[in-house]
């Protein structure tokens, strides 16, 4: 089993035969097809992927159009929703080649570990502790995709900053139902109080939470 299969040259295809096994399948601008069976975590196809035997199939999360082999859209596999892309790590879910390429090479994993905290504030700053654990405690994140809690690191010995945001895109396909903007923080503070935060409302702007050890 490989983490990542991605084909993203806008030039001839690839065909493989055999079975196939990958945490993250990705094409992008390059026809790939797949003749055996297929099972991945998330399946990026933008309409380039194509599947000889649908049965043959197993996939957690796809985000893009899926044909066969003709061409022919397969309208039980593949969505035009990509909330599906939610699975990756929030470092790759612009869908920025170079950087997922980047990754690939390095081993690293495109898939969201909980508890991880993304490149730019890792676990060790205060801003990334306070993520991880908003996001262990099962509080929802803002994305483009859902409403939820954004986390900005303080600066000059500032204490870091909590606050809600809508989502970018709501109305997509699976949206789930919307957060009320008014108790999120309250849920937020209960969660941060309890691991031993200091949390209080921000004098200059009362929906923006001050927190610190």
């Amino acid at each position: 089993m490989t983490q990542t299969l991605a084909g993203v040259y806008n030039h001839g295809r690839t065909v493989i035969k055999g079975d196939t096994r990958a945490e993250v399948v990705l094409t992008d601008y390059h026809l790939t097809e797949f003749h055996g069976g297929l099972r991945a975590e998330l399946a990026i196809a933008g309409d380039f992927l194509r599947i000889a035997d649908p049965a043959k199939v197993q996939v957690n999360g796809w985000a893009g159009g899926v044909r066969d082999l003709q061409g022919t859209i397969l309208p039980g596999l593949g969505t035009r929703s990509t909330r599906a892309l939610r699975a990756l790590d929030p470092d790759f879910r612009e869908l920025d080649t170079r950087v997922i390429l980047k990754a690939a090479e390095a081993g690293r994993s495109l898939l969201h570990i909980p508890g991880r905290a993304d490149a730019g504030t890792p676990a060790a700053t205060p801003a990334g502790a306070i993520r991880d654990l908003l996001r262990l405690a099962r509080h929802r994140e803002h994305d483009r995709w859902d409403d939820g809690f954004v986390v900005d690191a303080g600066q000059d010995g500032e204490p870091s900053e909590v606050y809600f945001c809508e989502a970018d895109e709501p109305d997509e396909p699976g949206a789930p139902e919307a957060l009320d903007p008014a108790t999120e923080p309250g849920r937020w503070t209960q969660t941060l109080t309890a691991a031993g935060y200091h949390v209080s409302v921000d004098p200059h702007d009362e929906d923006v939470l001050r927190v610190h050890r």
